[in-house]
């Protein structure tokens, strides 16, 4: 007994019409797709899953997305949150041939949570529609190393010692 490998679920083709003749779900529904295997041969079993036929303008990953307005967030040494108060910029716009519409945090889409997203290099931003848009879309987005000045900030050098964030005691 294998599990059907993940391939074997994709659609192959798209139909107007379902299997029985009946009328194509349309936006909005919830259909449920079953899958029965039989019980012969290298794949047995059966498998099942539910799915909402979604518009594909409502569709949160068709949204064009900028994060810090296309710059690379600068390295900060602690969380970096795009679409946080006090943080970069996340701006979100569907477009379609005739029109652009700003989606709004919170109406439109909701942030799920941020991975990677301290030390230099790709974090990533995990969102979710709501209202009209739905479904799921990732978010890659760039941290850049800082210069040393904007790394150690706060930190005083002196000609006779190491650098220190306090002040050092007297040795002898």
């Amino acid at each position: 007994s294998q599990p059907l490998p993940r391939y074997a679920l994709r659609p192959r083709k798209t139909r107007s019409t379902a299997s029985d003749g009946s009328a194509a779900p349309k936006t909005g529904e919830r259909i449920t797709v079953s899958i029965n295997a039989g019980s012969k041969g290298n794949y047995i079993g059966n498998t099942s899953g539910s799915f909402r036929i979604i518009d594909p303008k409502q569709d949160i990953g068709k949204a064009e997305v900028k994060v810090n307005g296309g710059k690379a967030c600068p390295y900060t040494g602690k969380s970096i949150e795009p679409g946080g108060e006090g943080e970069p910029g996340l701006e979100l716009v569907m477009k379609n041939k005739t029109l652009s519409n700003r989606l709004e945090k919170g109406t439109d889409y909701e942030i799920l949570g941020y991975y990677n997203n301290i030390n230099k290099g790709k974090g990533v931003i995990l969102l979710r529609g709501k209202g009209k848009y739905r479904g799921v879309r990732t978010v890659r987005f760039s941290i850049r190393a800082s210069n040393w000045g904007e790394i150690n900030k706060g930190i005083t050098y002196n000609k006779k010692e190491t650098a220190s964030s306090s002040p050092s005691s007297d040795r002898r």
